[in-house]
């Protein structure tokens, strides 16, 4: 039988079909194609569209390591959701940096508008829900606009003003509401009731049944400091009234930092986040689901081990699911390099791939198969530390393994000499 090393050389340079589909693709990617594979996090979009399609409202909280494919992971629960002939509005807020509240509320508003908009539902639903709903924005525009002359802060942007000018346009009775309503005071109560009464209304609109659905994204980067975090818990006691509303589902993705937040804080008997959140969902690092990339590749006789003649007529194809000895240590590989995240997983791979008469290929070179087999042979030699060790939560896992993952890449990087498994533990 051959072994890696032989293998591994034997396929060197050799240029091995894969799906001539196959792209490169960036974070928004939500792998709807059926094309590139959804590594593994499948099970947590299925419980994804269960809360939001099963909750007259709820809020919840997803975290995990940066990277680990959190927000693609909500836009393609969401994308699935349409698919499934439930009509979802989504409503996307950045929430990275700190924000006035009621300019929060001012950012929902407009992104509740726009996603009306883009989702076409505005000639959906009846006459009064688009008056409502336009009227309100017209609110919000027009106070940031008063606000921009007064203060010199938020402005409009060239489309958002098109956009407004052709609501008003079309409707002279709600610009005539608008304009009589910027003249009065526009509070932030004021913000939120009309928050509340659009929500409301898209729910009871008895021609069209619409789940909103509001994700408050990239708040790793806001809790990674302290004042960040205690800004991100005013914020979240401010918009309690907004997100536990019966007919809005109100989704939080954060990192680590709100991870132990909520850790924390849930076991206090006041606890505000165990008020706010219903359910919370870690999202695990990738160890164990990488061999999904094979199905990528036309040429299977170079991946996976072929049957028995006498037993081929039991099978649909030829070969087994047993991957050859070659193809485990790049999964090693590729394990090691991305640290479990998905987003390095797929860039370490794109890194193995070549395009030739418009179509794609994955090649190794000579060198490739030196720095295969080294990361291939040291984690044989050290992960039975880690398979071996009983864990009590999976984020504990990932912290491990990610640990020794950093640790060697230290070794590697600034060891000129050669280093004993003594050292790394």
């Amino acid at each position: 039988m051959m072994n890696k090393d032989s293998e591994l050389k034997d396929i060197a340079y050799k240029k091995i079909k894969l799906n001539e589909k196959y792209r490169f693709f960036n974070s928004n990617y939500l792998f709807s194609d059926n094309v590139i594979p959804f590594l593994k996090h499948n099970t947590i979009v299925e419980r994804v569209k269960d809360r939001i399609r099963f909750s007259n409202g709820t809020s919840f909280l997803i975290t995990g390591l940066r990277g680990v494919g959190k927000s693609t992971l909500i836009k393609r629960a969401i994308n699935d959701l349409k698919d499934d002939h439930v009509i979802c509005l989504p409503v996307f807020i950045n929430l990275s940096n700190k924000i006035e509240y009621k300019n929060l509320l001012f950012e929902i508003i407009r992104r509740l508008y726009e996603s009306i908009i883009d989702n076409r539902i505005i000639d959906k639903v009846n006459s009064t829900v688009s008056n409502e709903i336009v009227l309100a924005y017209s609110r919000t525009s027009m106070s940031i606009k008063s606000s921009n002359v007064v203060n010199g802060e938020l402005e409009l942007s060239a489309s958002e003003n098109f956009l407004l000018s052709n609501i008003l346009l079309k409707n002279k009775l709600t610009q005539q509401a608008a304009e009589e309503a910027s003249f009065l005071a526009y509070s932030t109560n004021d913000v939120e009731h009309d928050l509340l009464r659009i929500i409301d209304l898209l729910n009871n609109d008895k021609s069209i049944k619409i789940k909103t659905v509001i994700v408050f994204d990239e708040l790793d980067k806001l809790t990674i400091s302290e004042n960040g975090s205690i800004y991100f818990e005013e914020i979240l006691s401010k918009l309690k009234s907004i997100i536990c509303c019966v007919n809005a589902v109100s989704i939080f993705i954060g990192g680590l930092d709100l991870y132990q937040k909520w850790n924390d804080d849930i076991a206090k008997i006041n606890s505000l986040y165990d008020s706010i959140f219903s359910w919370h969902q870690y999202i695990p690092c990738i160890w164990d689901s990488t061999q999904a990339l094979f199905n990528l590749f036309i040429d299977k006789e170079w991946i996976y081990e072929k049957i028995r003649d006498d037993f081929q007529f039991l099978c649909e194809d030829n070969y087994t699911n047993i991957i050859k000895p070659a193809f485990r240590a790049f999964l090693i590989y590729i394990i090691f390099r991305s640290k479990g995240i998905p987003r390095k997983i797929y860039s370490e791979f794109n890194n193995f791939i070549v395009w030739k008469n418009q179509k794609p290929y994955f090649q190794i070179s000579e060198n490739d198969v030196s720095r295969i087999n080294i990361y291939s042979k040291i984690w044989r030699k050290i992960s039975p530390i880690f398979e071996d060790k009983l864990y009590d939560t999976v984020i504990e896992m990932d912290l491990t393994y990610v640990t020794c993952f950093n640790i060697l890449e230290y070794f590697f990087s600034h060891h000129s000499e050669c280093f004993s498994l003594e050292d790394v533990q």
